[in-house]
């Protein structure tokens, strides 16, 4: 196993390393994403494209996806059994290709089907629920060592033609989403009058406005062209129309390849000696060469990719703590308000009703408002139908200033009631704001505490084995 696939496989595992039953998940980066993304729909105060980050936060396929497209007959599943070195997919003139195949390597050579390759592959999800498709996809398993095949999942398409030819699924947005996953997307024209079908450019103009970056194109069975100038003029008729059609041409590259078993199969090429003096240039090598490039490039930025998932996570964890307490603080400070409010609440409820009981018993509340301590007031009512007279000493109250201000007992009733109203109103209007549960809390820590302790470094131990593969040490 070379770095780039050790890296790659241990990154899907530390990324997703649950199963379908979610056990294990609290382990895995997905986890901690789904974890947080619970907790936070209460905080609206976080940093939303923070979120947006930890809520992006998506398992890396454990190889590189290489997505073929184009034209009928282009020579897409011939390349893919040169590459592999093993026929792992079937070749003809007729439409033999006309589902989705991914061909990649595993412990035998073994096939599966619609629903076995959907469930299995996370990145498949949004494609399978496309109608039709799941009948229409195969995943082709290959013990193959060659190339960099180990690192690679290889995608074929069904070759695109005009005309009223009818698919088993809409081709064009199973092309979208299995563009959005893969790494490349490599274009295959054939040079005999089908390199400018409609269907296939109007399918590369609309992946070329989407992924320009991923795309790169080839011109197969170029041996095909017996004349070098033959061979110059479809090269320069095709490029004009990718310049019509694709965005970013002052950059384009249209490589020229042939399998070597297959060359002299074609038109022209009647004998040896006319093969040898006609040969074409073949860069095919250079398409193997950027498929290994694509392979370094992507375990690179898998690295990255999940320092930068880290990072996120713990920021996000970080925040949420610190918000929570903020909150906690708040709850507390609403708490004790509301204590307050309901002691003063009641205190006022008690001084009215004292008052207005004064008044109903006909004795006059201002009475007792005197400014001369020791003063002794009268007053005589009816008990067991006999007249009784008590006597109650003055005494200096407070509630005597609102009382004289307005003029006794029926205007103070009503600011009473005025006065509950408002209190009322702030008791029910400063509300509690949600926090975490001490279960919410734990589970937070522990998470950060993993995140910090285990995957960081995870990630670190990848960044130096790919330094150690490249970098030579000098002495």
């Amino acid at each position: 196993m070379d770095s780039n696939e050790k890296v790659l496989r241990e990154a899907a595992r530390v990324y997703d390393c649950g199963n379908a039953d979610g056990i294990g998940r609290e382990l895995d980066l997905v986890g901690h994403s789904a974890l947080l993304e619970q907790l936070q729909v209460h905080f609206q105060e976080l940093p939303q494209d923070l979120c947006e980050r930890v809520r992006a936060i998506r398992a890396p396929n454990d190889c590189i996806s290489v997505l073929l497209l184009g034209n009928h007959s282009a020579g897409k599943s011939s390349f893919i059994n040169w590459y592999v070195g093993e026929k792992v997919q079937t070749t003809s003139v007729a439409m033999e290709t006309a589902g989705v195949t991914l061909v990649r390597r595993g412990k035998k050579r073994t096939q599966w089907r619609g629903k076995m390759t959907l469930g299995n592959f996370p990145a498949l999800e949004r494609l399978g629920r496309l109608p039709g498709l799941c009948d229409h996809i195969v995943t082709e398993f290959s013990t193959s060592e060659k190339n960099a095949f180990r690192s690679l999942e290889l995608i074929d398409t069904p070759g695109l033609v005009d005309g009223n030819v009818r698919y088993p699924f809409d081709v064009d947005a199973a092309m979208d989403e299995l563009a959005k996953e893969a790494s490349l997307v490599i274009v295959f024209l054939d040079p005999i009058g089908k390199a400018l079908v409609g269907r296939c450019m109007k399918a590369v103009e609309r992946l070329s406005t989407m992924h320009h970056s991923k795309m790169h194109y080839v011109l197969s069975k170029m041996d095909t062209v017996a004349d070098a100038h033959d061979r110059q003029t479809v090269v320069s008729q095709v490029a004009q129309e990718l310049q019509s059609r694709v965005k970013g041409t002052h950059a384009l590259k249209i490589l020229q390849i042939y399998l070597p078993e297959k060359a002299g199969e074609g038109v022209g090429l009647k004998s040896k000696q006319e093969k040898t003096r006609t040969q074409a240039p073949n860069q095919l090598l250079d398409v193997v060469d950027l498929l290994r490039r694509t392979v370094d490039s992507r375990a690179q930025e898998v690295v990255v990719r999940a320092l930068e998932d880290c990072k996120s996570l713990r920021d996000l964890g970080e925040k949420l703590l610190v918000y929570n307490q903020t909150r906690n603080s708040h709850n507390r400070g609403v708490k004790a308000l509301q204590v307050l409010l309901w002691l003063v609440l009641l205190g006022v409820s008690l001084a009215g009703g004292y008052w207005v009981l004064l008044h109903l018993i006909k004795t006059d509340p201002l009475l007792l408002c005197v400014s001369e301590s020791g003063r002794t007031i009268h007053f005589t009512h009816s008990h067991s139908g006999e007249k009784v007279t008590e006597r109650i000493e003055a005494r200096r109250y407070m509630p005597c200033t609102f009382m004289r201000m307005y003029s006794g007992v029926p205007s103070v009733s009503i600011l009473t009631i005025l006065f509950i109203t408002i209190l009322h109103n702030i008791l029910f209007k400063v509300k509690r704001l949600n926090q975490l549960t001490p279960e919410n809390i734990r589970n937070l820590r522990s998470m950060l505490k993993h995140v910090e302790t285990k995957m960081v470094p995870s990630a670190k131990s990848w960044r130096k084995i790919l330094q150690t593969d490249s970098v030579t040490d000098h002495d």
